[in-house]
């Protein structure tokens, strides 16, 4: 079907469970093909390296796709175009990845940060719970007072930070790394319609880990330098 095509620059399919096959099948397209969002749609397989050598694709999003591959196989003359690259986590460092230790993602970092220069991808990763340096969420529960208090969760997602400056750091896996503390008896629903409850009234603001950069820092007299602070305080 897709070679009766050929002209085709932008291919969308979200969330559709009947679509199946293989992501070589758009090979067919390759000399035109500008834009992939192939997001959700669980049967669709194949290796993500099989469109490197498309000479316009500028976007290239597979996230909760079965497609597999290693980001770090992109060498120089792969995806010449590329902006955007968005992979699911069956794919070794894609989005939500699952690394075995902590001591493997500073090697990863370190070998993705000329990708990271090229062009957007995925920025989350996390510790896979199987791994030896995984521990359990410190919830502590009183008993006598009927409390459960949420302790800080252990930070194990990776995130990477790309502004004027380029590095990573682990954070909790809390959004936005806000931590409640709330009466289980009378609890506040975060996700609640009540507007006389303040859902941020008991939260308490945590700081994710030390960054670390894989560039140096801006000179101080530079225009960069103060988006550089600013990037640090967010």
């Amino acid at each position: 079907m897709l070679e009766r095509l050929p002209m085709l620059r932008e291919l969308e399919c979200c969330y559709n469970e009947a679509m199946s096959g293989n992501l070589s099948s758009l090979r067919v397209l390759k000399d035109n093909l500008q834009q992939v969002v192939i997001s959700g749609c669980r049967n669709v397989a194949g290796n993500f390296m099989d469109l490197a050598d498309f000479p316009r694709l500028r976007v290239l999003d597979l996230r909760s796709t079965t497609v597999t591959g290693d980001i770090r196989n992109i060498r120089d003359n792969d995806f010449k175009a590329l902006e955007e690259l968005f992979l699911p986590r069956t794919v070794y460092g894609g989005s939500r990845y699952e690394f075995q230790s902590i001591a493997e993602v500073s090697v990863f970092m370190s070998q993705i940060y000329p990708l990271a220069k090229r062009f957007s991808l995925s920025r989350s990763w996390r510790l896979s719970e199987e791994s030896p340096d995984w521990y359990d969420d410190p919830n502590e529960v009183d008993d006598e007072s009927d409390r459960k208090e949420y302790q800080i969760p252990p930070p194990f997602v990776c995130e990477l930070l790309r502004g004027t400056r380029i590095g990573w750091r682990w954070r909790c896996n809390f959004p936005d790394t806000r931590i409640y503390f709330y009466d289980m008896i009378n609890p506040i629903d975060p996700d609640g319609e009540d507007e006389q409850n303040d859902p941020l009234e008991d939260v308490e603001v945590t700081s994710s880990c030390e960054i670390n950069w894989l560039e140096p820092e801006p000179d101080r007299e530079s225009t960069d330098y103060e988006k550089y602070t600013d990037q640090l305080s967010d």
